[in-house]
């Protein structure tokens, strides 16, 4: 194969034959230049190569013969030939000119190997591609100009009206670094149960200063919590009391929940704040007993945990306490939820009376769940009939 790189070189060649050349030789370099640069030259090409395939095919079945003749036959179809390649290749595209060198040898071939018919058949077809493309295929793509988010910044004075899921969105897909800076600065305002999950993809954008900022506001909301159980540990150890054991410990195990339910802690530092947690409460409930909020407490830990018989025991002895009804029932769903048990889901839900004590997004969960409901109904009504 030639390298592509020999093009050039054979560009140089060329113009070097054409300045240095003299007489006959430079007037036949100069008629080709035009036959290979002008469409009128491209036209007499084909026709001049046409022509001398005629004359030698003429010469050749004119009744002489003899070495002379087929010598002279095969230079001139070779020569018609070569005038045929080279016009047809200077007529292709520029997007057909990659290989000039195998295209004239195919082109060549064709027309030297294949008497008589060849050029013709060569040219023919060439030409008829050229003068009748094929028409451009249908566009399957329409291109639009990029619109603007919808969940842009909106200013009032000096506060970002933004809501959480917006904030997310503007983290995850815009390119603006200020924008994802405002997001995240816009956190502080937040409870740690809405502001870390975002903090936390935060902490995965490209961006250095949205990485840095994240992780100084999740810092600084472990560290607050931690200061206070360092501080918390510290009176229960020491001997001066000035809060009882209990308190302490239950204090202790409020702030072990704060970090888990606020997304603060992951992994095994995540289990092992809940164990913390669930040991402080069970040293509370040995002086104060089954407290219904202590229990309550005490179920989210174990519910979290994974498990899930243990945290309906601690359920029931909240329910005996006297916690209303409606603060109980959405952790029981949720506990036959995680335990795939979805016909006691729908049971739990549907004793909750939505108009009293529960709240709008309960009430919502509990109409979603009607709803599947009656779809799994009429789908199995369909089944049926």
């Amino acid at each position: 194969m030639v390298p592509f790189s020999l093009r050039p070189l054979a560009g140089k060649i060329w113009k070097t034959c054409v300045q240095h050349s003299r007489g006959p030789a430079r007037r036949l370099l100069q008629f080709t230049e035009f036959l290979l640069s002008t469409r009128t030259g491209q036209t007499i090409g084909v026709m001049g190569a046409l022509s001398l395939e005629g004359i030698s095919w003429w010469q050749l079945t004119s009744g002489n013969s003899g070495p002379k003749v087929s010598i002279t036959y095969v230079l001139v179809h070779a020569l018609a030939s070569t005038i045929i390649a080279l016009t047809l290749m200077a007529s292709l595209p520029q997007a057909y000119r990659g290989r000039p060198v195998w295209t004239f040898i195919l082109f060549f071939s064709i027309g030297f190997f294949i008497p008589y018919l060849g050029m013709p058949g060569l040219a023919l077809v060439v030409l008829y591609a050229l003068r009748f493309p094929n028409p451009p295929e249908r566009a399957d793509w329409l291109y639009w100009s990029e619109p603007e988010l919808p969940h842009s910044s909106e200013r009032d004075g000096s506060r970002i009206l933004r809501s959480p899921g917006a904030m997310v969105e503007i983290l995850q897909n815009s390119d603006d670094a200020e924008k994802k800076v405002h997001s995240v600065v816009a956190t502080r305002n937040m409870d740690d149960q809405a502001a870390v999950p975002i903090l936390r993809v935060a902490l995965k954008d490209m961006e250095d200063e949205v990485r840095l900022q994240a992780y100084t506001f999740i810092d600084r909301r472990e560290q607050s919590i931690s200061n206070k159980i360092k501080e918390i540990q510290s009176y229960l150890d020491s001997d001066q009391k000035f809060y009882a054991d209990s308190d302490l410990h239950i204090r202790l195990a409020q702030n072990y929940w704060e970090l888990v339910e606020g997304g603060l802690v992951q992994g095994n530092v995540k289990k092992h704040m809940l164990q913390e947690a669930e040991s402080h409460l069970r040293q509370a409930m040995k002086v104060k007993g089954n407290e219904p909020s202590l229990s309550l407490l005490c179920t989210k830990v174990l519910i979290e945990y994974g498990e899930y018989d243990q945290a309906l025991q601690e359920l029931s002895h909240a329910e005996s306490g006297g916690l209303p009804f409606h603060l109980l029932q959405p952790l029981r769903a949720e506990i036959a939820f995680l335990q795939r048990d979805f016909n006691k889901v729908r049971a739990v839900l549907s004793e909750l009376e939505t108009d009293q004590g529960a709240d709008s997004k309960l009430s919502k969960a509990i109409a979603s769940w009607k709803g599947i409901q009656k779809e799994e109904m009429v789908m199995v009504s369909e089944v049926g009939s």
